[in-house]
């Protein structure tokens, strides 16, 4: 393949993995250049790490799929969630005042905790995947 010829692709592919060493500071993993023939036809060129290059190249799968969802998840602005919160607290208020039992509640803020821990649990590994040191 010539570098001025483009080759278009029906989907995005790695044309090119190769080597470039050894991490001194986390033993067993090394850095890879893959190069990748987007739709377009275009390439470019992107470092990956993984123990070897299969492992690197799924952490790219994985690392891209993750962005997509980020990106989609940072266009909202929130108030959805918010106004299901409220709701998911006002209705079970409701019934706690007519039945004079408390669980409904209880267990509608537990879930809501619970909710809100797996939703800090996730942003917190989506902001340190692909990152090695």
């Amino acid at each position: 393949m010539g570098k001025n010829k483009k080759v278009k692709f029906d989907k995005r592919r790695a044309i090119d993995c190769k080597l470039i060493k050894r991490s001194a500071t986390h033993e067993g993993y090394c850095k890879y250049i893959v190069t990748i023939g987007e739709k377009d036809g275009t390439t470019h060129q992107q470092p990956v790490y993984g123990k070897d290059m299969q492992d690197a190249l799924s952490r790219l799968l994985w690392h891209e799929r993750t962005e997509k969802v980020v990106k989609v998840a940072e266009k909202g602005n929130g108030t959805p969630v918010m106004a299901l919160a409220l709701i998911a607290l006002i209705i079970p208020a409701v019934y706690t005042a007519e039945t004079d039992n408390p669980l409904y509640l209880l267990w509608t803020v537990g879930i809501l905790v619970v909710g809100y821990i797996i939703a800090s649990l996730w942003d917190n590994y989506v902001g340190k995947a692909g990152k090695l040191k």
